[in-house]
């Protein structure tokens, strides 16, 4: 799953964001944050025969529907 690291960058993340968003700021946050777009791929199939999907991007990405 993710490591101590990746968890911190994801709450320092989140914070700068909603930070960002109650200062109406919102747009220039997200410039400054790495981005990717929505994207699923098929990794392979669950135990019950479902799809197994798997979203782009690295841990802490911002990910733009």
């Amino acid at each position: 799953m993710f490591g101590k690291n990746d968890e911190q960058l994801i709450l320092n993340r989140i914070s700068l964001l909603v930070l960002a968003f109650l200062d109406d700021r919102l747009d220039e946050a997200i410039a400054t944050v790495p981005t990717t777009e929505f994207k699923e791929t098929i990794v392979g199939t669950k135990k019950d025969g479902k799809p197994k999907r798997k979203l782009s991007g690295n841990v802490g990405d911002l990910v733009i529907q």
